[in-house]
């Protein structure tokens, strides 16, 4: 089977030092900061993101919202009714999010996804659709990196 190019096209990290609450920020104002950096960061608007991945470790516990697949759509309209799922792992759900967002790619279902933790995002593309130029790999921006088989991702 011919495996299939995954390209990071952008992501965003939120700073972990703010203590949001302190701040008098909501976790969808956390969301939303994750969501909009991502898609600013590859260059794409939501119309572009056709499944979403969420990796959240202990959210019923600390937010006591434990549906929180959807909440991408709750902070960028341009997200409803796209296919989402929350992926629990403890420390590793973001990862995990990220393997499920490339599994949806490498068997063909989706050609662009989008990948959220709590305090990252990131989104992805396959090398199936024509892009904007730029360097090969690149999707037409230029911080993306290939995620290879065999390599660690740094």
């Amino acid at each position: 089977m011919e495996r299939t190019g995954i390209w990071v096209l952008g992501g965003h990290q939120t700073d972990f030092a703010r203590n949001r609450a302190r701040a008098g920020l909501e976790f969808a104002d956390l969301t939303r900061e994750v969501v909009d950096g991502a898609l600013a960061a590859a260059g794409v608007g939501p119309d572009a993101v056709e499944v979403i991945h969420v990796g959240n470790a202990f959210g019923r516990l600390f937010t006591g919202q434990g549906r929180l697949g959807g909440m991408p759509a709750t902070v960028e309209p341009g997200l409803w009714g796209v296919p989402a799922a929350r992926h629990e792992a403890a420390c590793a759900s973001g990862g995990v999010a990220v393997l499920a967002a490339m599994a949806d790619l490498e068997a063909g279902r989706y050609d662009r996804a989008q990948m959220t933790d709590g305090g990252a995002g990131v989104v992805l593309v396959t090398d199936r659709r024509p892009r904007a130029p730029g360097p090969p790999g690149a999707g037409g921006s230029p911080g993306s990196h290939q995620i290879e088989e065999g390599t660690d991702g740094r």
